[in-house]
């Protein structure tokens, strides 16, 4: 089931902690941590997987056509164009870079009542949650050019 569904008819519950390893696309991530966020108890936490590629060919936008290869998708792409905003809502943000392909975790401040948005306006080229070409939100980051930048903030973050 997609996780939307999931989210959207099926929890009747509150959660102290959310792993998110799902469809590995921006897009979906950041929907997944959105929906996670509205449905967390008081204080609880997100993991998520795959936040660090290993290299440039580990990131790259899962297509159904590309599948069998070790990918992380460019599940980083989303951390880092909502860095700041989990900064701000999180009370601790911890990164462990030697799971498979690294791993954040954040604990939701208490009483927050903000979340992540996705400006709806900016066209996106997701398919059911797979990418069919350039994401105009996403692909603003460039894995040579913004991945170090990206790494250099997280590892600042005490480890798992």
């Amino acid at each position: 089931m997609k996780s939307d569904d999931f989210f959207n008819n099926h929890i009747k519950y509150k959660y102290d902690i959310v792993f998110i390893d799902g469809l590995h696309t921006s897009y979906q991530v950041t929907k997944d941590i959105i929906n996670s966020i509205n449905h967390l108890n008081e204080g609880g936490w997100i993991v998520l997987d795959d936040v660090f590629p290993h290299n440039e060919e580990e990131q790259k936008s899962l297509n159904l056509k590309n599948l069998g290869k070790p990918l992380t998708g460019d599940v980083w792409k989303a951390v880092y164009n909502y860095l700041n905003k989990i900064i701000e809502i999180s009370d601790i943000i911890l990164f462990e870079p030697t799971t498979e392909r690294g791993n954040i975790a954040f604990k939701i401040k208490k009483n927050n009542s903000d979340n992540i948005t996705i400006d709806e306006s900016i066209s996106t080229c997701n398919t059911d949650g797979w990418y069919e070409g350039p994401d105009a939100e996403w692909s603003k980051y460039d894995y040579n050019k913004d991945f170090e930048n990206y790494f250099n903030i997280i590892k600042q973050f005490p480890r798992i």
